[in-house]
């Protein structure tokens, strides 16, 4: 169907251009003027034999007579994450076409070969016989800046004929998602932590140095002070408290000591499990989680302070996403504490999909985005 509206688009504003009536087409291709119509509705194709009569007449190459120029007819928006890739195709305005979640495409994991080959089996789920020549992609993939990631990625998506192509990181669709095209602050609270500033169209980057570097603010990081805790009284003779309890009922060992090896095997992801015990320990009023907490959620209003700086103002909308996001009943009084009251209007918690965010990046307009059909 998506073929025949592009084909019918161009033969109309071909034929037009050069003065024909619907009736001298069809004269000069044997053809009534009902199956002309019939053809620039978009109800059919023509025949594949008379497809070369038709673009002699029209002068245009074939290529030209099934390209599509305009705006697209659908957008697909994809979004790479650490563990998988959500692809949603939509119509002009706003419906779900198709949804398809699939495997990590994270090329820096994976190789580029393999996460390309990834994409394109989710493009071909996802469009389901709509043609790419009609739809504008933007494809967000984590890790997708690496190296030579982002050229290659592109010449892969460009490869599959779509109107239109454009790739990044899938940092991008999640600033997108939560701040549309608005200046303001999106902070990633996940695993990791990372702030982006959103100015003039232009993204800049504060922290994200990775676990070895940030100074917490994050899962890993709150996951690590509770597993530090708990390690050092042990060592000292201390009974580990209601935190370490949940440690260790989590780690499925007597002491903490005996599942480090479990730890360093696990890496940032394993360690960073072990941040709802934190949370879970504070609403039972253990001091000791209650001061991780609030350390960490001291980092993120760094964060957002010095995005502040940047943007020279205080009110500016702040964005908050990730994981660790799910328990903002908890952790957004601390964070507001830290920046000198609670209750700001200007910072608000983003708790649906990315993707809406890899749509908008596609040129899907914001006021035709149907929020409710892209996530849930």
């Amino acid at each position: 169907m998506d073929v025949a509206a592009c084909v019918a688009k161009n033969m109309r504003d071909k034929r037009r251009a050069l003065g024909y009536t619907q009736r001298e087409l069809g004269e000069r291709l044997g053809y009534s003027e009902k199956a002309i119509s019939k053809w620039e509705s978009g109800g059919a194709l023509p025949p594949s034999a008379v497809l070369p009569s038709l673009a002699d007449v029209l002068g245009v190459g074939l290529d030209e007579l099934f390209s599509h120029t305009g705006e697209p007819l659908y957008y697909l928006g994809i979004d790479g994450g650490a563990t998988k890739t959500d692809f949603v195709l939509t119509d002009r305005e706003g419906n779900v076409v198709h949804r398809y979640l699939g495997a990590s495409t994270n090329p820096a994991d994976l190789g580029v070969d393999v996460a390309c080959e990834r994409l394109r089996e989710g493009i071909r789920l996802v469009c389901n016989g709509v043609s790419p020549r009609c739809i504008s992609v933007f494809a967000g993939i984590s890790g997708g800046l690496t190296g030579d990631a982002k050229e290659r990625i592109r010449a892969c998506l460009e490869g599959m004929g779509f109107a239109r192509v454009d790739n990044g990181s899938d940092a991008q669709s999640i600033v997108a998602a939560g701040l549309g095209k608005r200046d303001g602050i999106s902070v990633i609270v996940g695993t990791g932590s990372v702030a982006f500033v959103q100015k003039d169209g232009e993204l800049h980057r504060i922290g994200g140095f990775g676990y070895l570097f940030d100074e917490g603010g994050n899962g890993y990081a709150i996951g690590r002070d509770a597993i530090t805790e708990t390690l050092w009284r042990e060592q000292l003779g201390e009974d580990v408290g209601l935190l370490g309890s949940l440690v260790l009922k989590r780690a499925g060992t007597p002491t903490a000591l005996e599942a480090l090896g479990r730890f360093y095997e696990g890496g940032k992801r394993e360690i960073a499990s072990y941040a709802p015990c934190v949370i879970a320990a504070y609403e039972q009023g253990d001091e000791t989680a209650a001061g991780i907490l609030e350390r960490n959620m001291a980092c993120v209003a760094r964060l957002i302070r010095l995005g502040r700086e940047y943007l020279a103002s205080e009110n500016v909308p702040v964005v908050l996403v990730g994981g660790l996001m799910k328990r903002a009943d908890v952790l957004l009084p601390m964070i507001e504490r830290r920046l000198g009251g609670e209750g700001n209007p200007h910072i608000s918690v983003y708790d649906r999909p990315a993707v809406r965010g890899a749509l908008l990046l596609a040129g899907m307009p914001e006021q035709g985005m149907k929020e409710d059909n892209v996530g849930c």
